[in-house]
């Protein structure tokens, strides 16, 4: 709370923004902003008042001008591709940098919790929108776009639809996920499970909500995945995760602790192990018969069939499959066989035999530079269980 006497002519064009900028903190949920203004002997008394988690002053402008939406847009280049940032109109952007990020409504709110002993890290909801540039210098290419609030065209990820109303949020595990007591947990300082399918990795991630008071535990699904995806993406404009953040456990003969110094080094705002160590089982995503299905938001124990078939002769993705349902996750619709001539440097790899096949993500400990936080492998039965296999814990987050 301050109060600032100042010059009427200094102020008046200022007004408006101030006007704008609680509009918006409101929009987003904020509490007590209020905007007081006394005309006191010719001078103009400002009176304004905040009360938020962060300060939308500076968490919402990007160099001096009011911004919620930021976007990346992948262009093709020479024989290969680069990611350039781009504003909401899909002209060039600059880096806003890491204090805008730490500040930021969303980003920066991305933090360390602890739930029932489990160490998680909080994902706040954010909107989305997927499109083909029409205009401007980057025109045919695929963007994607994050708002920290309800813009047109803009739609809560998917991530945060659960039982057809948005959540609040989602809880993932800090750290690849151990078991406790025979329930799947995130702990400090222990061995990643291994060995068990995906529906029993599953049975013990659901087992948490036999605790009094609890519910909504579950093992990671691949809209949480690609919703961390999205953040990193716009964040650090580059699906390399392991050249821009670093390798994490790649290139040894075995696992290691969950928060081992080189496990760490594949981290996103503190969620680490997202790629390296050990493969990790993921929910909500399936192929049958080659075409993609994935879990419907509002209903996970239903299946939406979104008619894509993904290449599968070819390992490296150029472009992503757009449309309702899949376009929020990272399915490749074009691919090559060199890393230097795709979007990503990180392995996708598509089933094409008939049945029914589940995701592994992150790559594991042998991987080397295939692995990375788009690494996807969709050709395991649910039942399949294997030593270098393990999971990761989540949680819906509704109040």
């Amino acid at each position: 709370m301050s109060n600032t006497a100042t010059p009427v002519d200094s102020i008046k064009n200022k007004v408006s923004t101030f006007i704008e900028l609680m509009a918006e903190a409101a929009q987003a949920g904020y509490c007590g902003s209020s905007l007081e203004i006394k005309n006191t002997d010719g001078r103009l008394n400002l009176r304004f008042t905040y009360c938020a988690p962060l300060d939308i002053l500076h968490a919402a402008e990007v160099n001096g001008t009011p911004s919620t939406i930021l976007g990346v847009a992948l262009v093709k280049a020479g024989k290969g591709y680069e990611w350039q940032r781009i504003d909401a109109n899909g002209n060039k952007a600059d880096n806003p940098g890491k204090a805008f990020f730490d500040a930021h409504p969303v980003f920066g709110q991305i933090k360390d919790v602890q739930i029932d002993g489990q160490h998680m890290v909080v994902v706040p909801r954010f909107y989305v929108k997927r499109a083909r540039l029409a205009t401007g210098p980057y025109a045919g290419s695929q963007a994607w776009f994050i708002s920290e609030t309800e813009q047109p065209g803009f739609a809560p990820h998917s991530a945060f639809k659960t039982a057809g109303q948005p959540d609040k949020g989602f809880y993932v595990g800090k750290y690849q996920a151990s078991l406790c007591d025979k329930k799947l947990a995130s702990l400090p300082d222990t061995v990643p499970a291994v060995g068990l399918s995906l529906n029993k990795f599953h049975a013990c991630a659901v087992s948490r909500n036999d605790t009094v008071g609890e519910d909504g535990w579950m093992q990671w699904i691949a809209y949480q995945l690609a919703a961390i995806q999205w953040l990193y993406l716009i964040e650090n404009a580059s699906m390399d995760s392991i050249s821009t953040t670093g390798r994490g456990r790649i290139d040894e003969s075995s696992k290691a602790k969950v928060d081992a110094s080189d496990v760490t080094q594949a981290s996103y705002r503190g969620i680490t192990g997202l790629w390296g160590n050990v493969w990790q089982w993921l929910g909500g995503l399936k192929l049958v018969d080659g075409v993609v299905h994935v879990a419907d938001p509002a209903n996970p124990r239903a299946w939406i069939n979104t008619g894509h078939t993904p290449p599968y002769d070819e390992y490296y993705a150029t472009e992503f499959a757009e449309g309702e349902h899949i376009g929020d996750l990272f399915i490749a619709s074009k691919s090559v066989d060199y890393q230097s001539q795709a979007a990503t440097p990180s392995i996708h790899y598509y089933r094409e035999s008939t049945g029914e096949f589940f995701s592994l993500v992150g790559g594991t400990w042998t991987s080397a530079s295939t692995a990375g936080l788009w690494c996807l492998h969709l050709g395991n039965p649910a039942s399949n269980s294997n030593t270098a296999v393990g999971a990761r814990l989540a949680k819906r987050f509704v109040s």
